[in-house]
């Protein structure tokens, strides 16, 4: 995974770092990229990162929808699904939401993804040099009540951890539910050596700043100083 995300970047950019914002298994695939090349970001913001090794199993249980045949019945499934894992408000399953997860699904490649249920991402911060920003949920179904451990593990772990912050009504898709929220929520540049908390009280909503993803968000705008990229 990280050899041709870092192929992906230079060709973008050449040798320029940039701001990197990882959302779920993006988020841990951007910590590993990190640890192996920490000359590619200036920051690195991880958006309802699993793999941080504080839950002692596996927090929920999708079903399967790839061998059945009936649109419909797939359809069902991907609803499911979405509400168990995604989604903390319910009635936002149907429409955008499932239109994107359905065209998102149809098209992994890793449809598993072992290494989310692991402590892989724990283990790489330690080797991540840039300033470590992080944002969940407050209902994110990777950790569940386990989510209030995260914070500390993120500190043990992250030589320059900045903060986290925990976005309210949100499930573990946090930038589809609370998207003017978890957009504040992103850290303003700053200098390297200010430890700021990420707070979406003191970060101004006119602050600008690129998500970029195969998920849905109400930003496009970009950041004035290193380009902004988004893995999810």
């Amino acid at each position: 995974m990280v050899a041709p995300l870092r192929t992906g970047l230079q060709l973008l950019l050449g040798n320029a770092p940039c701001d990197l914002v990882g959302f779920s298994f993006g988020g841990m695939t951007a910590g590993l990229l990190l640890a192996a090349h920490p000359e590619l970001a200036e920051r690195l913001v991880l958006v309802g990162a699993p793999a941080m090794g504080v839950v002692p199993n596996r927090q929920f249980e999708l079903k399967a929808w790839r061998h059945l045949t009936d649109l419909d019945e797939q359809l069902a499934i991907h609803r499911y699904n979405l509400g168990v894992l995604m989604l903390h408000d319910k009635r936002l399953i149907d429409g955008l939401a499932l239109q994107t997860h359905v065209a998102n699904v149809v098209r992994d490649r890793m449809p598993r993804r072992r290494l989310a249920h692991t402590d892989i991402l724990a283990r790489a911060l330690p080797q991540v040099a840039c300033p470590v920003h992080a944002i969940y949920g407050e209902h994110d179904a990777l950790y569940k009540s386990w989510i209030h451990q995260l914070e500390a593990a993120f500190a043990a772990t992250a030589p320059d951890f900045r903060g986290m912050h925990l976005v309210p009504h949100a499930g573990h898709w946090v930038q589809f539910e609370q998207p003017e929220c978890a957009l504040m929520c992103v850290p303003r540049r700053c200098p390297r050596t200010s430890k700021s908390a990420c707070c979406a009280c003191a970060t101004p909503a006119s602050h600008k700043m690129a998500w970029w993803s195969s998920r849905p968000s109400n930003t496009a705008a970009r950041s004035k100083t290193a380009p902004t990229h988004w893995i999810g």
